[in-house]
């Protein structure tokens, strides 16, 4: 039997994964169907603490993502990256891999200076915020959708709105300065 408690925050981990699934497959990432589950078929892996994803973009074989759910109470330290790092170097060897963890708390800030990983803490993927009814669409636009843009309308990068990185819909799509949205 489980305490209200643990089924609270198997439910969180269990939309948390959904909603990091709709973000994999919104950057160009392959979701199977079988990563799309029950959260019966989920709370099963859940026991058994298979909580990862792992898959390649579309159109770079080569690139490829694992996102990590850290299920335990405690902090992630630079210990559990340091063993995560050395697990998936092993497991797809020859492959730019980039990380997404998944921790109840904010990450330390150093582990958080390595441009192939990224964070999220659970509270922030309970809701996917791009399936709100108030919210517009986005699209991050190609190199070529952005030349057409600015010729266009005659105009530099530099006059179109900013948008920070830190924004929630910048982190949803994984952008980096200088990209474009088309809303």
């Amino acid at each position: 039997t489980y305490n209200i408690m643990n089924i609270t925050d198997r439910k969180k981990f269990y939309l948390a994964r959904n909603t990091i699934l709709d973000i994999l497959e919104d950057r160009g990432y392959i979701v199977a169907e079988n990563l799309r589950m029950s959260i019966d078929e989920f709370m099963i892996q859940y026991d058994n603490g298979e909580m990862y994803i792992y898959t390649k973009k579309k159109e770079e074989e080569n690139k490829s993502i694992y996102v990590y759910f850290h299920l335990d109470n405690r902090n992630f330290q630079k210990k559990d990256l340091i063993n995560l790092m050395s697990s998936i170097s092993n497991q797809y060897p020859n492959e730019q891999v980039k990380i997404i963890i998944v921790t109840r708390e904010k990450l330390n800030q150093a582990i958080l200076r390595m441009d192939t990983i990224e964070s999220f803490i659970l509270n922030q993927l309970v809701i996917n915020i791009t399936k709100h009814i108030m919210m517009p669409k986005f699209e991050v636009m190609s190199e070529e959708e952005i030349e057409i843009l600015l010729k266009e309308f005659s105009i530099s990068k530099n006059q179109l709105p900013k948008i920070l990185i830190p924004d929630p819909i910048s982190r949803y799509f994984g952008v980096k300065s200088g990209d474009i949205f088309k809303i």
